[in-house]
């Protein structure tokens, strides 16, 4: 089994016949349908699209729906576990992990939206300098597009097509093109390869690339690394933060509810005072308790480091998303001893 480390891509699936002249940008539509150029037995194939910048070409760029990876290992490493060796051999002793599997975890990773990846440890308190992922040397992606004109799939034809089951090498281009090849009339012996169907209704299922190498032998660890130190830096500004403005929770959700009503009923007693009729008195609450809410929690607060964004705002910046933190106080939970100064004096006067 082969595995990869990366920091982080993106991919495109491309529409093209066989005689592939790529262009640089997304497809050209019409009414939400891809332009496919009609093409006669004489006419170039490379012609069969044309791109937003008005390039023209055998495939252009789309982004499909879904893409499937298997995770193994995504976490933080004190020490390069990839300095030597391949795949399982490494040395990951100085890495603690927020995701730790031997049999794989599937990520679906939707386009347009976002999602977690499910973890199964937590990351140990320290400093790191290397974000590791081992994955699996798969990537597979489902898509369903439409044309402005039939197309022929493996099995049938029609304005809509979709990838079909497949498994592929990767050719080692910079997109994925593999047996995704589309054309109005790409003829027999061709259609049997075909990694899409078109027809009327959609039936997507995913069609997979299997590397053999990432990157062309490129390294990433600059990219690690330097993104380790953002992630470092950025979690001792918030832990700054924390120790200044003594947040009583993460967010609003984390907030005791007897907290809430504690205030809610003295900002309602303070703009009952006021004598105002009861539809102001009410939204006076109402922003009074969102302002409270803010000054209160950690990702609604100013970050003190730029107070022109919340601590929510500036982690989304910086990529990260902040799930909890601890304060610690020095002498908190120590137990004080009481002392009475007037029975100390009196019984020293008794001699």
């Amino acid at each position: 089994m082969n595995f990869f480390k990366i920091i982080g891509f993106v991919f495109v699936i491309t529409f093209c016949n066989s005689a592939y002249a790529e262009t640089g940008a997304a497809c050209t539509r019409a009414g939400g349908a891809i332009i496919a150029n009609a093409l006669s037995p004489s006419s170039d194939g490379a012609a069969i699209v044309t791109d937003i910048d008005g390039a023209t070409g055998s495939s252009c760029k789309e982004i499909p729906d879904f893409y499937k990876l298997q995770f193994y290992k995504f976490g933080l490493c004190t020490a390069n576990p990839f300095t030597t060796g391949t795949g399982s051999t490494q040395d990951f002793s100085s890495c603690s992990w927020l995701l730790n599997s031997a049999t794989a975890v599937e990520h679906i990773i939707t386009y347009s939206s976002t999602g977690s990846l499910a973890t199964n440890s937590e990351i140990a308190t320290g400093t790191y300098n290397h974000l590791v992922m081992v994955l699996q040397n798969r990537l597979s992606q489902k898509h369903t597009e439409t044309f402005n004109t039939t197309i022929v799939g493996r099995t049938g034809s029609g304005t809509t097509c979709w990838t079909i089951a497949s498994t592929s090498a990767f050719g080692g281009a910079d997109t994925i093109t593999g047996e995704t090849l589309i054309s109005p009339n790409p003829g027999a012996s061709n259609r049997a390869t075909l990694g899409i169907d078109c027809g009327s209704t959609a039936n997507p299922d995913y069609t997979t690339e299997i590397y053999e190498a990432f990157g062309e032998g490129a390294s990433f660890d600059a990219d690690i690394e330097e993104d380790a130190r953002i992630i470092e830096a950025f979690g001792k500004q918030v832990a700054m933060h924390v120790a200044a403005a003594n947040p009583a929770s993460l967010g609003e959700a984390d907030l005791s509810q007897e907290m809430i009503e504690r205030e809610k009923s003295i900002l309602t007693e303070q703009a009952r005072e006021s004598g105002k009729p009861e539809q102001v008195i009410e939204k006076m609450i109402q922003g009074r308790m969102k302002k409270f809410l803010a000054e209160v929690t950690l990702l609604g607060q100013s970050f003190v480091v730029n107070p022109h964004l919340t601590v929510g705002e500036a982690a989304q910046e910086c990529g990260v998303e902040i799930n909890g933190f601890v304060r610690l106080e020095v002498g908190e939970g120590l137990e004080k001893k009481q002392e009475d100064f007037a029975a100390e004096v009196a019984a020293q006067l008794k001699g």
